[in-house]
């Protein structure tokens, strides 16, 4: 299973959006039908970056067709990872440039 990189946190804008995501993987296990309407509606308001917004689509897309935690938190950890990879190569080209 792979474990999300915090020592990259620092670089991602929407740092507390982030933590929110990393929340939901750890905490989806036990979100109810009920509740992922009102999920979606925050997501969909709190998120502005396209990338953290289709992850976060994706967790509660997941949890619709009832794939199993261990999925769902395996796959948000590996797009969180690509993401905050994509981010720190976006910040050491900007050094650069």
């Amino acid at each position: 299973m792979s474990k999300i990189d915090l020592s990259k946190l620092s670089i991602v804008s929407d740092f507390n959006l982030v933590n929110s995501l990393i929340a939901m993987t750890k905490v989806y296990e036990t979100i109810e039908d009920k509740d992922i309407p009102r999920i979606e509606e925050y997501i969909q308001n709190k998120f502005v970056d396209k990338d953290l917004l289709k992850i976060g689509m994706q967790i509660v897309n997941d949890k619709k067709n009832k794939i199993s935690h261990i999925e769902i938190k395996e796959k948000a950890e590996f797009e969180l990872n690509e993401y905050m990879d994509r981010k720190d190569r976006e910040r050491q080209a900007k050094q650069e440039a």
